[in-house]
C-alpha cells in the first residue's frame, strides 16, 4: 500500500495569470453594475421627463379651455345683442368642443404618462407632477464625467488580453512532485516513495486555445476603438440637440408666448369693443396654443437630451425645481 501526496507545480506564470484575469473580471462585472444603475437612472428620468411634459400640456390644455369657454360666453352676449351672427356663435362653439376634447386627451396622457413613472416602484398614479424644474432649460448634472460605457470596453479589451496571457502560459507542461510512504506487505517492510513527473507536450500544445484568445483579444480591441468613437458621436450630437432646443425654448419663453399674449389680449379688448372680429380672436388664442405647445416640445427636447447625455457621461441628474415658471 502506498500514501502518496501529488504537489502540481506551475509553470510559466500560470498563476499570476489567474489572479489577473479575476481581477480584471471583477472590474468588468462592477462596471456592468454601474451600467445597470445608469441605465434604470436614465430610464426612471426620462420617465419622469415625460410626465412633467405631459402634465405641462395638460395645464395648456386647461387653460385653452377656459378662454375658449370665456370668449364663448363674450360671443353668445353679443349674438343676443345682434352685434354678431349665429354663425360667430356656432364657429365658436366648435371651437370650445374641440377645446374640451383636447383637454380631456391631455389629462388622459398626462395620466398615463404617470402611470409609467410610477411602475418603476410599483405605485398607483395618484400623485402630482411638479413642473417647475421642466420650464428651467439649464444644465444640471453633478459630479465628474467618467464615460463609463468607454470604461467597460476598455476593461473588457483587458480581460480578454489577460486571457490571451493565461492561455499562453498554458502552453508551458506543469511538472507534478510526489511524495509519500509506501509499506511492502511480503517481507513487512517500508520505504519512503518520492517522484516528479513531466507532461510531453506532444499532441496538446493549447494552440487552438492560444488563437482563439488571441482572436477575443484584437475583438476586444477594435470594440473599444469603436466604442469611443460612438461614444464621441452620440455625446456632440446630443450637446448639440440640447443646445438647439435650449434656443428655441428661451426664443418662445422670452419673446414668442409673451407677445402672443399681449396679442391675445389686446384682440380680446378690440373684438368686445367691436374693433375686430371673433376670428381674429379665434387666431389669437391659437397662436397662444401653438407657441405654449412649441415651447414645451423644445423644454422636452432639452431635458431628454440632458438626460442621455448623463447617462453617456455617468453623472447624477439633480433637476433643480423652482427655478422655471410655467409660462
Amino acid at each position: 500500500a502506498t500514501y502518496a501526496l501529488t504537489q502540481e507545480i506551475e509553470l510559466g506564470g500560470d498563476r499570476k495569470a489567474r489572479r489577473r484575469v479575476a481581477e480584471t473580471d471583477t472590474g468588468t462585472a462592477r462596471l456592468e453594475q454601474e451600467l445597470s444603475t445608469l441605465d434604470l437612472t436614465q430610464a426612471v428620468a426620462l420617465a419622469f421627463i415625460d410626465a412633467q411634459a405631459a402634465q405641462a400640456q395638460a395645464d395648456i390644455a386647461q387653460t385653452r379651455l377656459r378662454l375658449a369657454r370665456q370668449f364663448a360666453l363674450d360671443v353668445g352676449r353679443r349674438v343676443d345683442a345682434g352685434r354678431d351672427s349665429a354663425v360667430a356663435a356656432a364657429r365658436t362653439e366648435a371651437q370650445l368642443a374641440i377645446s374640451e376634447s383636447t383637454a380631456m386627451a391631455a389629462r388622459t396622457r398626462a395620466t398615463t404618462a404617470k402611470s409609467l413613472l410610477a411602475s418603476y416602484w410599483r405605485a398607483r398614479a395618484d400623485f402630482s407632477v411638479e413642473t417647475s424644474s421642466f420650464f428651467a432649460p439649464v444644465p444640471y448634472f453633478g459630479g465628474t464625467a467618467s464615460f463609463p460605457d468607454k470604461a467597460l470596453a476598455e476593461s473588457r479589451k483587458n480581460s480578454a488580453y489577460q486571457r490571451y496571457e493565461l492561455a499562453r502560459a498554458d502552453r508551458i507542461p506543469d511538472p507534478e512532485v510526489t511524495a509519500g510512504f509506501r509499506q511492502l506487505r511480503g517481507p513487512d517492510a517500508s520505504a519512503f516513495v518520492v517522484g516528479l513527473s513531466l507532461p510531453l507536450p506532444v499532441w496538446t500544445r493549447n494552440r487552438d486555445a492560444v488563437a482563439a484568445a488571441r482572436a477575443d483579444s484584437m475583438r476586444a480591441v477594435h470594440e473599444a476603438e469603436a466604442q469611443s468613437r460612438i461614444l464621441a458621436r452620440e455625446t456632440a450630437s446630443l450637446e448639440s440637440q440640447a443646445e438647439q432646443a435650449r434656443i428655441e425654448a428661451e426664443a418662445f419663453g422670452i419673446r414668442v408666448i409673451p407677445s402672443s399674449k399681449t396679442a391675445l389680449d389686446q384682440s380680446l379688448r378690440a373684438y368686445r369693443q367691436g374693433g375686430l372680429s371673433y376670428r381674429d380672436v379665434l387666431d389669437a388664442q391659437q397662436a397662444l396654443a401653438d407657441a405654449r405647445l412649441t415651447h414645451i416640445d423644445a423644454l422636452h427636447r432639452f431635458h431628454r437630451a440632458h438626460a442621455q447625455l448623463a447617462r453617456r457621461r455617468g453623472l447624477s441628474v439633480t433637476p433643480s425645481a423652482g427655478q422655471g415658471e410655467t409660462p
